[in-house]
């Protein structure tokens, strides 16, 4: 028996029609169209029995999505939350994400007063406990005050993320501080995006420019050699700008494909950036791992 919360079908239907997933978010071949068809939908907070066991059914708002769904265990002081808490307000690939939808659930989470959290991933569970979760609500209350005062001021978004805004009441919450770092640059991503038009300040977005049209630009102050695409990358790198060496890097290969020094560099710079995110951000590691094509050798 399947059962979900009563937005679960407009979720599944923005899931299926946006753009495909970037790198390996699904196995190979896999389609990311899911069809799925509820046996009973909660739109209220609903009481369920099984095995002399009880249930409550919890719809929320948010974080993630709008078709959250807790399931408490009263007798156990647990409380199943899925994804509601992530270090991504919304899928980064997908329309969605509500900081306020996430407000309203943390605090619904507090008010329940459970002993554990388990969230749908094992590093959630162990990061984004029920400790953290008042520290971490005033911090990420505070965090979009910044992001809503920085975007009215004509801040643009690398401006805001330039920030690396630290609230002061995590001083008073230690423990807080580790998932709200992890979630503030991907926070103020999303809020940003869903408050400000396709215009932005700067001029960006007013014209569109091809990748192919900005490599032909680089490659005329390049001297058409693509041997000053190379020595960039390898300046930005030794920097440590892993990522602005790629894009970089990518420019040069579309006007040089078969330049046997870019190519390498780009493979390394990639290894580099896989290596960078692998345990702090596993979106970017499968997008980066992608591109490099790296696979995992079949079991045994």
């Amino acid at each position: 028996m399947v059962i979900a919360q009563t937005n679960f079908p407009h979720e599944l239907a923005l899931q299926n029609s946006g753009p495909p997933p970037l790198g390996y978010y699904l196995p190979r071949g896999q389609s990311r169209r899911a069809h799925v068809t509820p046996d009973h939908l909660v739109d209220n907070e609903e009481k369920l029995t099984v095995g002399g066991v009880d249930f409550t059914l919890i719809p929320i708002p948010g974080g993630e999505s709008d078709d959250g769904l807790v399931i408490h265990i009263p007798s156990l002081d647990v409380a199943f939350t899925g994804d509601m808490s992530m270090p991504y307000l919304g899928s980064p690939t997908l329309a969605g994400g509500s900081a306020q939808g996430l407000f309203e659930a943390m605090q619904m989470i507090i008010d329940l007063r459970p002993r554990q959290l388990i969230h749908g991933h094992t590093a959630l569970t162990d990061n984004y406990t029920i400790e953290t979760f008042p520290g971490l609500l005033a911090a990420l209350r505070d965090l979009e005050r910044i992001v809503a005062a920085g975007i009215a001021d004509g801040l643009t978004l690398v401006e805001i993320l330039q920030l690396n805004h630290l609230p002061g009441v995590l001083k008073d919450h230690p423990v807080s501080v580790m998932p709200y770092l992890v979630t503030r640059d991907n926070f103020i991503q999303r809020v940003h995006r869903q408050r400000t038009g396709y215009w932005h300040r700067g001029g960006e977005g007013i014209e569109r420019f091809a990748p192919a049209e900005l490599a032909a630009a680089l490659d005329l102050l390049a001297g058409e050699s693509p041997a000053a695409f190379n020595t960039a990358g390898l300046a930005l790198a030794r920097r440590g700008e892993h990522a602005l060496a790629l894009h970089v890097v990518d420019l040069g290969l579309l006007s040089h494909p078969d330049d046997p020094e870019l190519v390498g560099l780009r493979q390394s710079l990639l290894d580099s950036l896989v290596a960078q995110n692998q345990m702090l951000n596993p979106f970017k590691f499968m997008h980066y791992a992608a591109l490099a094509d790296l696979e995992l050798a079949p079991p045994d």
